[in-house]
């Protein structure tokens, strides 16, 4: 459809379940966090698309070097069985074209594609990679403070590609939404996907909650092109 007849309907469905939006269910093997968990502090500098700007953890050559640890290796009814929680987050690629003409398409309704500043978002090639995590407890990254609670994100936050170096996080933002927080990961657009490369996984740890889900590369093209 054009983008002046997306209904409320097309654009729920695409950032709750589509190629660029997957319902994951994220695990932690740690109790759930105490309601008296140090508060989170500022959410500093925000990740702004299509651009962003700069963060602390930007102008540090390589970027982060730290891996990710592997969940343990249950299924959901021997977690369950564990008393070990799992908690539903939906894991979107923000970047993608279609992610940021949805975005637009809720601001601006019909005119969307219209708008001046609308088509300049929709048409700017973002400069990152930018992947949000919807619907974390908040108490799962208090629980750490702020500060070492994005520590944790930046270090583990990796897109891997079989048979390529795992690609790291440039910055990380935390937004309040509720009880629950949004988390914004950005990796740097410069490490290439391809659809050779079939799938990307994306994995991170946020505080005590492990996140997984696998990317279908030949699902996400627009027209023919892959839009991440």
């Amino acid at each position: 459809k054009a983008l002046g007849e997306w209904s409320d309907k097309d654009i729920q469905k695409l950032v709750s379940n589509s190629p660029w939006a997957k319902a994951v269910r994220g695990t932690t093997d740690a109790p759930t966090p105490s309601s008296n968990a140090a508060p989170m502090g500022d959410a500093s500098t925000p990740i702004q698309q299509p651009g962003m700007g700069r963060s602390r953890s930007e102008g540090l050559g390589a970027g982060p070097s730290g891996t990710m640890e592997p969940p343990t290796q249950f299924d959901s009814a021997a977690r369950a069985a564990a008393g070990i929680p799992e908690i539903s987050v939906t894991v979107r690629w923000l970047t993608s074209l279609p992610m940021r003409q949805a975005q637009m398409r809720a601001k601006y309704g019909k005119e969307a594609s219209t708008a001046p500043a609308a088509k300049q978002y929709i048409e700017t090639e973002p400069a990152y990679y930018t992947l949000g995590v919807g619907g974390v407890p908040g108490l799962f990254l208090s629980a750490f403070g702020g500060d070492r609670a994005k520590e944790i994100v930046e270090k583990s936050a990796a897109l891997t590609m079989k048979g390529k170096d795992p690609v790291h996080a440039s910055a990380v933002q935390f937004v309040p939404n509720g009880a629950n927080i949004d988390v914004l990961i950005a990796f740097p657009r410069s490490a290439a996907i391809s659809l050779a490369d079939q799938e990307v996984e994306f994995s991170s740890r946020l505080g005590s909650l492990t996140v997984r889900n696998k990317f279908r590369l030949k699902d996400m093209q627009v027209h023919g092109k892959l839009e991440l």
